[in-house]
């Protein structure tokens, strides 16, 4: 496992961990009947602050993981497609042959 695989790794750990947990805290606030409650105004911009931020550090560094996928290996995977695009040309052409 090099560096970039372990940062591969955390980025999606944590990422995840932060979108579960602000789904649990946006349910922890919820009523019986599904309505966020909060004490006053205050109290209500901040967690939708820190929820924004939360989501927003989430999608990140998810999205951050899979660039950096993508460009780690980017030449086995672009490797195992031309191979998959040749496999269907012969078989494209060996089809139309037989007819």
């Amino acid at each position: 496992m090099n560096k970039s695989d372990l940062l591969i790794l955390l980025s999606v750990a944590v990422g995840g961990f932060l979108l579960i947990w602000n789904n649990k805290r946006r349910f922890n606030r919820l009523n019986q009947f599904g309505i966020e409650q909060f004490a006053n105004y205050q109290q209500k911009v901040g967690a939708r602050f820190l929820d924004v931020l939360m989501l927003g550090g989430g999608y990140g560094l998810l999205g951050a993981a899979s660039i950096i996928f993508s460009i780690e290996y980017a030449q086995p995977l672009l490797s195992i497609l031309c191979l998959l695009g040749a496999i269907w040309a012969i078989e494209t052409i060996q089809r139309k042959s037989k007819n």
